[in-house]
């Protein structure tokens, strides 16, 4: 989710970003999530004095009536505090929902040494490793080869679960893992631990890492309950 620091901060160069990854209809959730966080702080600010004052008021009158004395006049002010505060948490929440959700929205800001281009046909190679291969047939489709090997099934996978699932088979299976076991060996000679996370993620930690208004038509969801399929 982008820093709201940046916005303040470098608001030219997150429109200048927007502009070069082809989205500068978002422009306009610069300026309202600023909007919307400089209201959220001058709110919570407000409430914060309210509940100040709302303890101060209510320790005066305690000391006053053990005193003895009249506390008509803090009486009168601190009872209509409360309903002041709860006016002002609703609206610190709701301009923080506004600030959250133009947050959300906004993709991250693009390093400067990332080349501009206006679709995938301007895209600039950085590096290249080996000889480009040369066949002298026409290539198949990987499925086409898995298919003919008897390794996997796209026909029964499609029955049981729907388009674009399948099952592998035979070798493919022995292969699939052996590829993991040397991603994992990899990893921990350099000091990574392996870790395995839930298949399911609810609402709130998914939109940690990504916009659901977005992407939310494409990731499986389990009917009536808040939890969501992990994206890989």
């Amino acid at each position: 989710m982008m820093d709201i620091k940046v916005l303040r901060e470098q608001r030219d160069t997150v429109l200048r970003s927007l502009e070069n990854r082809r989205m500068a209809d978002r422009a306009h959730l610069v300026d309202e999530a600023v909007a919307a966080d400089s209201d959220w702080r001058k709110l919570k600010t407000e409430m914060d004095n309210l509940r100040h004052r709302q303890n101060e008021l209510t320790a005066r009158i305690a000391d006053t009536k053990r005193k003895g004395l009249p506390a008509d006049e803090a009486l009168a002010e601190v009872k209509d505090i409360p309903g002041r505060i709860k006016d002002l948490e609703a609206r610190t929440s709701e301009r923080r929902a506004i600030l959250t959700k133009a947050l959300m929205s906004l993709p991250n800001v693009l390093h400067e040494s990332v080349p501009v281009g206006r679709d995938e046909t301007e895209s600039v190679t950085v590096r290249t490793w080996g000889p480009k291969h040369k066949f002298t047939f026409t290539p198949k489709d990987h499925i086409d080869i898995l298919t003919a090997l008897g390794m996997v099934d796209m026909e029964r996978g499609a029955k049981v679960a729907g388009a674009r699932f399948f099952f592998l088979k035979g070798d493919a299976v022995k292969l699939e893992h052996a590829i993991m076991q040397y991603a994992i060996d990899f990893l921990r000679q350099r000091g990574y631990t392996p870790v395995e996370p839930p298949f399911m993620l609810n609402k709130a930690a998914y939109e940690g890492v990504v916009n659901l208004d977005d992407f939310g038509p494409v990731i499986y969801k389990i009917e009536g309950e808040d939890l969501h399929m992990i994206a890989t």
